[in-house]
């Protein structure tokens, strides 16, 4: 019999595969890394190297260090915006049906607006007309009222 749960075959395995496709590659660059700047400090240290030979190995350095964590900044925004604009312009293909159906139910609604539209409105217009015509009845049996002076424009 194995000492080792079988549950803990997978966790094992992952552990390992972490250490080495992730912690290693960063570990050995580091190390490299520095291994460099200890060689430049002996060679400067003993005279082998001068000082401008030294800044230029650091510039090089230095500027593979920033642009390159830049260029990775820079690029996980663009593939994001380029797997956006490609689930759009999916989505619009994906749109064409259904928006179809809907601009032929609206089609039809307004056909059948403009069909029942004049029966519906005639009641309606029937009753502002006496509404008017009482208005009228109404103010001639009275005297109009007193027009009221606005005092607050003067």
């Amino acid at each position: 019999m194995s000492a080792v749960p079988p549950s803990n075959i997978p966790v094992r395995k992952h552990t390992r595969d972490v250490r080495w496709r992730i912690v290693a590659p960063v570990a050995g660059l580091g190390f490299v890394l520095v291994a460099l700047c200890v060689a430049l400090a002996i060679g400067v240290a003993t005279g082998n190297l001068e000082r401008s030979h030294v800044t230029v190995v650091m510039g090089l350095l230095a500027t593979a260090f920033i642009s390159l964590p830049l260029v990775i900044l820079c690029l996980v925004p663009y593939l994001l915006l380029a797997a956006l604009a490609q689930l759009a312009g999916q989505g619009h293909a994906q749109a064409r049906g259904p928006l179809r159906r809907v601009r032929h139910l609206t089609e039809q609604v307004a056909v059948a607006t403009d069909k029942h539209a004049p029966r519906l409105a005639r009641p309606l217009i029937g009753l502002n007309v006496r509404l008017t015509r009482w208005e009228h009845a109404v103010r001639g049996v009275l005297p109009p009222l007193p027009a009221e002076k606005d005092a607050t424009h003067e």
